[in-house]
């Protein structure tokens, strides 16, 4: 369910005498939500548990070293001993101690690094669940409270915002016309976008029109959905690209071209 509801290209939907039909999948987005922590575990589990087992293992051989010293001392009396051995145990301590934090450092890492991505995240998503209320399972506050509220854990909490913003770009799909699309890529290649920023930005451009186009009440286009759903092939890329989206939704130039073309549409 991650993968489909993530994967870069969707199946369009098919075309009906009643044009196509928004996507309205709050119960989707609930059920992949709860399976999110188990499919997007972090990738250094591994290299966090090498690491402190490695620390655990430095600390016993301190504690040998020390108990080991003391005893040889007793028999061989050698003046270079007395001064390690109070060394000993402070560096057995600070192993121990360190292994120990390691797992609640790299929590409380990850944790800042969500808490991060959904700061980033908050303005698009509040502007397309304005657009598209049906895909949001809670209602849009201010981007402090929205942090700060308890409403799940943060890994929980930061897939349903991904989950959400695709499914009102699904839906947004239906306003926007083809022949607008192809302007849009047009007019970013003119004004010189960046190749690794380039379907970001035209994903941003686009998703600002339809927003305008659906608060002045006009219906959806009938026939096939051709507006291209990018994004990442995985969470991760998923959420990259989004908060890449994010950033240049934000942008003046985005902001320009799209009330140019918004206007162009409104005048035809």
């Amino acid at each position: 369910m991650v993968h489909r509801a993530l994967a870069p290209s969707h199946r369009p939907h098919a075309p009906n005498r009643f044009g196509p039909e928004p996507v309205r999948r709050p119960h989707l987005c609930r059920c992949a939500g709860l399976r999110a922590p188990r499919s997007a575990r972090p990738s250094h589990v591994r290299a966090l548990r090498f690491i402190g087992l490695r620390l655990f293992g430095l600390s016993a051989a301190f504690a040998g070293s020390y108990w080991l010293l003391s005893a040889a001392y007793i028999g061989v009396r050698h003046s270079w001993i007395p001064p390690i051995t109070p060394l000993l145990p402070g560096c057995y301590a600070f192993s121990r101690a360190s292994a120990i934090c390691v797992p609640l450092g790299a929590s409380a890492a990850v944790a800042l690094r969500r808490v991060r991505t959904l700061w980033q995240l908050w303005p698009l998503w509040r502007d397309l669940v304005n657009a598209v209320p049906d895909v949001s399972l809670a209602q849009t506050r201010q981007r402090s409270l929205a942090l700060l509220q308890h409403s799940g854990p943060l890994d929980l909490r930061l897939y349903r915002t991904v989950i959400e913003i695709r499914d009102a770009i699904l839906d947004l799909r239906a306003h926007i016309p083809h022949a607008i699309l192809t302007e849009v890529r047009i007019r970013l290649e003119r004004e010189g976008a960046p190749p690794a920023e380039e379907d970001a930005r035209v994903t941003a451009c686009w998703l600002r029109i339809p927003r305008r186009m659906k608060a002045e009440g006009t219906p959806p286009l009938r026939g096939d959905l051709t507006a291209p759903v990018l994004g990442g092939t995985d969470l991760p890329g998923e959420i990259e690209f989004l908060r890449k989206v994010a950033k240049a939704d934000a942008s003046p130039q985005i902001r320009r071209i799209a009330a140019h073309l918004s206007h162009s549409i409104e005048k035809h």
